[in-house]
């Protein structure tokens, strides 16, 4: 096909030639014209084939930044577009993930940007730490480094945009002269060619030519007409330049509420100016975005000044901005400012202590939430909550005690990831938030193996102690001692045997026990030993202890366990107030790592009712279990409530039982809300 074109070509070269001048020129001449002109046919020829080779191409662009972003920021493909720059530098973004939510770990990465590139980014600003707002100077900075990367070969994919292109040659409507060659994407040649353009390069001619006499409207109501070579209209008469608005202040800082401060700005041109307050963080109060106008005006040509006063009923907060605009131009606070109450100097805070970075949680287990704060303890932390990824809550508390720490079960519910810890609350009208400083990682727990019941290797009975109690706690008054035992052998318990009662480690009393009980596992149950009497002649702590066989009366598989003590708050009896007890606490049984509960006894020892709203809160070796809510007690009633638990591990295990910790009940004593038992697990 190429040697017919070219042939033809060759026809066509010596036929007009001789066609036209013949008989004026030699023949040797005639004949080296027409060789040079057939060379520069083929030479010709090659560019139109190397064109038509290029028509179709993939023309790789990089990405580029052009929209300010900040925490909150509600435009998911240019927050992806941010975070895939980020992850590219593990110093800057080592979570890496792109989800398209701005929040405070992309945030957190803006700043190490700003922070790693100071001297381009903060220091023309006058920064010295990062914003973690992307902003006119973060823009150029994050541009600059794709385009050097882009010199080097080294931009990755996900920040390159691919798109097929084509080369016309456009033939603009009334004015063919002035065509010129183009690329387009591929997805307009249809609509091009129906316009008249063709494809491939436009070829070059040196014909002169003429241009239509077509006119254009001037925006100052005047006309100008096409011009050669390329018959392009003439330029409109130039207009004067818009006004360009550059704010200088505020930028960062703090205002309060009632004060005066002076808003300046610099401008180009005269013109009519805007003046807004914005927040586009979530601002309590207001809808997320909020935004008024201050003022407008007339602005001056150089530097403008406004003073204002920060009105009562703004919800004080971080994130304002202050902007500033006219029809063409604004520019906003960066950093934003923060707006303070006015009404206090003091500034409140929360800082969370742990987790703050780096743990591991599992979930089910018990783990502490420490935290510190200038806002007094008796004041609710409105929230503790956990924040994944994905920016999904997770509540774990509210309305909790500002006493700086609290005990949770980490939820069941929670996936393995990691998470930021939040707390926040609100005090004296301002909104008092902190978050971890790095994420953490929750693990899911192991489902653990049962440990078997043993089997005992003895048949012989065992005396137990599970419970020790006073028949009341007021001083100077006639008063009991008594225990209550189990038989956790394996044989029925027939002997008699001795129990000696102990206050302050001073021997009291003692009592013969002649009870058959046969072994808690064949069904039997437990059995009060006796008491004694015996009166508390002073008020406080007292410990009381019973040793049960103190006369080694009966052959047992354990020696060990024939020992109970608790402490025992002795009060001044009072008329006029109610008094709640811990009276006893005991197991459900005595095997390690297998399903058990801890039952609580609880008596009103006042004069008055106690009503309902206090809690009981069960730990097992320092570590909290559960709680149950309190219930109606009249003087001198009781009540038994229990929860359900396992004790891990052989040995002992120290049982506490802690009633009304908020003080909600007017008591006459709270030295008896407390238990706290040894109870001995197989």
């Amino acid at each position: 096909m190429k040697k017919h074109f070219v042939a033809g070509l060759l026809v066509l070269a010596l036929v007009l030639p001789i066609a036209v001048r013949a008989q004026n020129v030699n023949p040797d001449e005639l004949a080296a014209s027409l060789l040079r002109q057939v060379e520069e046919l083929r030479q010709q020829i090659n560019q139109l084939q190397a064109q038509l080779s290029k028509l179709e191409q993939a023309v790789q662009e990089v990405v580029k930044f052009t929209k300010t972003l900040r925490k909150g920021t509600q435009d998911k493909e240019e927050v992806e577009k941010l975070q895939e720059f980020l992850k590219q530098d593990p110093e800057v973004y080592p979570e890496g993930l792109v989800t398209g939510y701005y929040g405070p770990l992309t945030e957190k990465a803006v700043r190490k940007f700003q922070e790693k590139h100071a001297e381009d980014v903060l220091k023309p600003l006058g920064l010295s730490e990062g914003t973690g707002v992307v902003g006119e100077k973060t823009i150029g900075k994050m541009n600059k480094v794709l385009e050097e990367a882009s010199k080097s070969g080294t931009v990755p994919q996900s920040l390159l945009q691919r798109e097929e292109k084509i080369t016309i040659c456009h033939i603009p409507s009334g004015s063919p002269a002035n065509r010129n060659t183009i690329t387009i994407s591929k997805s307009a040649l249809e609509a091009h060619l129906a316009q008249g353009d063709i494809m491939g390069a436009c070829p070059q001619t040196t014909e002169p030519v003429a241009c239509t006499a077509d006119v254009k409207l001037c925006p100052d109501s005047s006309y100008v007409s096409r011009q050669l070579p390329k018959c392009e209209f003439a330029s409109c008469p130039s207009q004067p330049a818009a006004s360009v608005i550059t704010l200088l202040s505020p930028n960062g800082g703090e205002w309060k509420i009632g004060h005066t401060y002076e808003i300046s700005w610099k401008q180009t041109q005269d013109s009519a100016i805007a003046i807004a307050l914005q927040n586009k963080q979530l601002v309590e109060g207001y809808s997320p975005w909020y935004k008024t106008t201050i003022t407008n005006l007339s602005g001056k040509t150089g530097k403008n000044d406004y003073s204002w006063t920060v009105p009562a009923g703004l919800n004080p907060h971080t994130g304002y901005e202050v902007c500033v605009s006219n029809s063409v131009s604004e520019d906003c606070s960066e950093p934003s400012f923060y707006i303070s109450s006015g009404q206090t100097t003091t500034q409140y805070s929360l800082a969370v202590i742990s987790p703050n970075g780096g743990e591991t949680w599992t979930t089910g287990s018990l783990q502490y939430v420490r935290w510190s704060s200038n806002i007094p303890a008796t004041h609710k932390i409105v929230a503790v909550r956990l924040r994944d990824s994905a920016g999904a809550e997770h509540s774990l508390l509210s309305d909790t005690p500002n006493d700086g720490a609290e005990k949770i079960a980490v939820p069941t519910t929670l996936l393995a990831g990691a998470y930021l810890l939040e707390i926040k609350t609100a005090f004296e009208n301002q909104t008092v938030f902190d978050q971890s400083d790095a994420t953490f990682n929750v693990v899911a727990a192991e489902v653990p193996t049962p440990t078997p019941i043993p089997t005992p290797i003895l048949y012989l009975p065992d005396i137990e102690p599970f419970n020790l109690m006073t028949g009341h706690v007021y001083a100077n008054e006639s008063n009991t001692i008594g225990a209550n035992l189990n038989n956790v052998g394996t044989t029925v318990l027939s002997q008699n045997f001795v129990i000696k009662y102990y206050v302050d480690g001073n021997y009291v009393g003692e009592r013969e026990s002649q009870a058959v009980l046969a072994p808690t596992t064949s069904g039997g149950s437990n059995t009060s030993v006796g008491s004694i009497s015996y009166t508390f002649a002073d008020p406080g702590n007292h410990e009381v202890k019973a040793v049960l066989d103190a006369n080694d009366a009966v052959s047992e598989i354990y020696e060990t366990n024939n020992t109970i003590s608790r402490t025992v708050n002795i009060v001044t009896p009072s008329q006029t107030l109610a008094d709640l007890e811990v009276f006893s606490l005991y197991p459900s049984h005595h095997y390690a790592n297998q399903a058990n509960n801890i039952y609580v006894r609880l008596i009103n020892r006042g004069a008055v009712v106690i009503p309902k709203d206090f809690v009981i809160k069960f730990y097992i070796d320092g570590n909290y279990v559960g709680e149950r809510a309190g219930k109606d007690l009249l003087p001198g009633d009781g009540t038994t409530t229990s929860i359900p638990c396992v004790f891990s591990g052989s040995g002992t295990h120290e049982v506490k039982i802690m009633v009304d910790a908020a003080n909600s009940v007017v008591e006459s004593s709270d030295g008896n809300n407390i238990l706290i038992q040894t109870i001995t697990m197989r």
